[in-house]
């Protein structure tokens, strides 16, 4: 597993990614280096690749499921926050995280494809 897992491994919290991000972009502006930051949302990707694949009504009940009732919250030096909802929980090594996976990359080759035709040297 490489060292900078953040999120999976014991003292790499998600926390400490935004920091490193962060710091990232500042020491970027500093060297006089335009920063690029490409965020995706993989909910509504994974939405709409389903409906894309067909996927309508009772189908979305299983991610229905994974999403109703959660709640998280953060203990830091013995005080935990208040807890916060959040809309989906995948478990670790779960078939619908297999799902879910094989559902981003199925069409992968293609978009790999269509970007190495547009790329000028």
């Amino acid at each position: 597993m490489k060292v900078k897992q953040f999120g999976l491994t014991n003292g790499c919290s998600t926390s400490k990614a935004g920091v490193e991000f962060i710091q990232q972009i500042f020491e970027a502006w500093e060297e006089l280096r335009d920063p690029i930051g490409v965020f995706f949302d993989l909910i509504k990707a994974l939405i709409w690749k389903l409906r894309r694949y067909g996927a309508r009504g009772r189908s979305f009940g299983l991610l229905e499921s994974c999403s109703s009732g959660k709640v998280q919250s953060v203990r830091t030096n013995g005080e935990r926050s208040s807890e916060s909802a959040f809309n989906l929980d995948v478990p670790q090594s779960s078939a619908l995280g297999s799902f879910s996976f094989l559902v981003y990359i199925n069409d992968l080759h293609t978009l790999i494809r269509m970007s190495t035709d547009r790329t000028v040297c």
